[in-house]
């Protein structure tokens, strides 16, 4: 019988071995993906960038902020069919890896919503 991983131990247990096999067997069925940011910006849990996420039609990043690194990774992901794009984080910052990363989705775009926490969250240039 399989044992349970328990929460205490869950921090010591590779995410990525876990997480990698649950995507290569899925991704390119997933319709929507949600996520915190953490998971683009270099924390390196995924090698997200090989995944095969192409059928994604709706991404939802929130945590605490998406970066330029988060931004960068996110433009080279094959989102080819993106239509709905949902940030709610605390933080965003302006800049050209942001525009970027929306221009990897001019063609299919067709909703960009940004929740942020009202009241504290920021955009940062």
């Amino acid at each position: 019988m399989d044992e349970v991983i328990g929460d205490d131990r869950f921090d010591k247990l590779p995410i990525r071995k876990f997480f990698q096999p649950v995507f290569e067997a899925y991704g390119s069925q997933l319709f929507k993906w949600s996520c915190d940011s953490a998971l683009f910006s270099g924390n390196h849990y995924l090698d997200i960038v090989t995944m095969d996420v192409s059928n994604v039609r709706v991404l939802e990043m929130s945590g605490d902020e998406i970066n330029a690194n988060a931004l960068r990774t996110l433009a080279q992901l094959n989102l080819q069919h993106l239509e709905q794009f949902i940030i709610n984080v605390w933080e965003i910052k302006v800049n050209g890896a942001l525009l970027s990363a929306l221009e990897s989705f001019r063609n299919s775009l067709r909703q960009l919503d940004l929740d942020f926490i009202e009241g504290v969250s920021r955009f940062v240039t």
